[in-house]
């Protein structure tokens, strides 16, 4: 569930990235405050991005440490079940 939340974050802020630097390529400036304008959209994105990349990154983390747990879990109980097994037969 929360990846699809991270996945629907990330495609916001990236078509709202992507929607700013069209506006401002077809908004009516000189040319100096256009490139000004799109620097500081390509910043903003690059920060944007970092983020995303830094949540997806740590859910990666927090996911990978799940699986790990769960793992380790079962394994104790298979070799449980299996001890069990073994002194019944």
């Amino acid at each position: 569930m929360s990846e699809n939340k991270s996945a629907v974050v990330l495609s916001f802020l990236v078509g709202g990235i992507i929607g700013a630097g069209l506006a401002l390529l077809y908004a009516p400036a000189p040319g100096v405050e256009t490139r000004r304008r799109l620097k500081e959209g390509i910043d903003a994105a690059k920060t944007g991005l970092d983020e995303g990349v830094g949540k997806v990154k740590a859910l990666a983390v927090e996911k990978t440490e799940d699986v790990k747990a769960a793992y380790a879990s079962g394994k104790e109980a298979f070799l449980k079940g299996r001890d069990r097994l073994l002194k019944e037969v």
